[in-house]
Parts: structure tokens; sequence; C-alpha cells
């Protein structure tokens, strides 16, 4: 699927990430072809203006297929995405921090200032995660996955797949000091993923749970092996607090 992607849409030339949302018990017509659109409109997430996956209203931004309806943009940072039948969505984004040069320039120039005590090695270090957003990207995806799981009204579980591609030598930050990072937390490999398969009514119920879960899963990874996790909650919890 990754390599049928509109040639305008840079995704897989830079860090993305891949996730895949859908029923664990796979039905390929789960859904009419007719209601995809209706489905992804009424499911999406939207707590930062920009949607979960984004609904583009320009004809030259979607894509359709016997089994699937989906976008693109190449805007800030490109986005691809399928919905199948199955109930199904493919979800590709490039990271943000990666293709916002300023924001990346600004994070850069805040860690080496703050970082300085560490004198890591600059030259294993290729980018950078901000914390925050990566707590509000995973929200996001158990946000919808929640949400999708009462539309298609799913009894057994739903898999939630999210991984992170091309991030050798990314670490994770934060745009102010709040004094929870005491370590270079960096990721040395190629990709970093996970599947979660989560009962429809845990998720429904605690959507937010969920995803802290996979937070936690990923930093400790990054090498935070006691993230702060009050501070996360905190974080998620104002971002939730935007829901419509």
């Amino acid at each position: 699927m990754a390599s049928e992607l509109p040639h305008e849409v840079a995704i897989l030339d830079g860090p993305y990430w891949r996730i895949d949302v859908h029923p664990s018990e796979y039905d390929a017509e789960r859904l009419r072809h007719a209601e995809l659109r209706s489905t992804i409109a009424q499911t999406k997430v939207s707590l930062r203006g920009w949607d979960f996956p984004h609904l583009t209203n320009r004809d030259n931004e979607v894509v359709r297929g016997t089994n699937f309806f989906g976008g693109w943009n190449d805007f800030a940072n490109p986005e691809y995405w399928r919905f199948y039948q199955s109930g199904h969505l493919f979800f590709l984004q490039g990271v943000r921090e990666y293709y916002e040069q300023s924001w990346r320039h600004n994070i850069e120039k805040s860690m080496q200032n703050r970082m300085r005590w560490l004198n890591p090695d600059w030259t294993t270090i290729h980018g950078y995660f901000s914390i925050v957003n990566f707590i509000y990207t995973i929200t996001e995806v158990f946000e919808f996955a929640a949400r999708l799981s009462q539309k298609l009204r799913i009894s057994g579980n739903m898999d939630v797949s999210i991984a992170l591609n091309g991030i050798d030598g990314y670490i994770l930050t934060t745009e102010i000091d709040r004094g929870s990072l005491n370590g270079v937390y960096r990721w040395s490999g190629g990709r970093l993923g996970h599947e979660w398969s989560v009962p429809a009514q845990d998720l429904v119920a605690e959507p937010g749970a969920q995803a802290l879960s996979a937070i936690t899963w990923f930093f400790e990874r990054f090498g935070w092996e006691q993230p702060n996790l009050i501070q996360m909650k905190r974080d998620q919890d104002d971002f939730l607090r935007r829901r419509t």
C-alpha cells in the first residue's frame, strides 16, 4: 500500500508514523462502500485544528479503490490514509518535528542549551520528538479507535498498531524545561512499533488510559524508564478537554 502513494506525497522520504486501526475480527464487507466517507466524518478526531484523519474537501486529494476511500495532503507535514470496508484505517503521516523546519530549529536550539551539562555526542542525535506532541498524537489514535468501535458496534477487540519509521538517533524533548528529563532518551534503530489488542468496551470507557499505556511503552524504549506519568496525564487531560 505504501508504494502506491501519490507522487506528490513525500512521506517515505523522511521519518514517518504508520498507524493501523481495525476490528480484530475481519469482515471484508463490514461497511458498504457508500458508507466509508460518512463513517470517517463521524469518527475523525478534531482536537487541535487538524483532523485525525484529515478529511479533505478537495477532489484532487481524494483516493478511491474497489474497497476503500481515502485522502492525502502534502502541506506542513504529509499525510496519506485509506479506510477500508472492513473497518480498517491505514494511515501514514510524516513526523511533524522533521517537516516543520522552524519548529525543528527551535527544539534543537532549546535542547542544545538545556542539555549542555550532559555533554552528549551531538553527531549521534539526528532528530527530535516533542513529548507533548507525542502524547497528543497517540491520544488521537486511541480516541479515534474508541469512536470507530462505537460506530461499528464492535463487541470484540479492536487492534491498534503504531510504528515509527526512519527515526534512528531521534530523542525525546520538551520545548520548555519542566525538570522531567534527566538524560538523553534516544532510539537507535530505524523502526519502533507495537500492536495493542483492546476489548472495545475498555477502549470506549477509557481511551485516554489505553493511550497512556501505549505512550509509556514507547518512552521506555527510548530509555526513559520512569516517565513523569502525572505530567503526562495532565497534558493529556488538557488535550481531551477540547473534545467536540
